[in-house]
């Protein structure tokens, strides 16, 4: 989720800094390079389709559509819910604060992001 939401925003320190994580935490390289074509790839299930409707809607708009808040509403607790709708918008937000700042990627940082293709 929050790969797609600097995708989106083209915050490159976010994007870059979130897609080492996420493959830290075993997203794999290939789910992680379909991200710009979430909604027509079979690599992602129903559950991270609705997450990932989450940071389109955030990262695009002025919030979470009713659509993607009754996905989300089908598949997890209001807890989860609440956190993922925090979490991408706070993101969101993160995204446009290191675009108005430029902020660069650490030196030596580069070797381990993910192409830019």
């Amino acid at each position: 989720m929050i790969v797609r939401s600097g995708q989106l925003l083209a915050a490159e320190y976010e994007w870059k800094h979130h897609w080492v994580i996420a493959k830290e935490e075993g997203v794999s390289e290939e789910k992680l390079q379909a991200l710009a074509h979430w909604q027509t790839n079979a690599l992602f299930d129903a559950d991270e389709r609705a997450v990932l409707a989450l940071a389109d809607d955030t990262a695009a708009g002025t919030g979470a559509s009713k659509a993607t808040m009754l996905q989300l509403a089908e598949r997890f607790s209001n807890e989860h819910v609440t956190e993922f709708v925090v979490t991408a918008s706070f993101y969101a937000g993160v995204a446009r604060i290191v675009n108005s700042f430029d902020v660069p990627l650490e030196p030596g940082f580069e070797s381990m992001t993910p192409r830019d293709d």
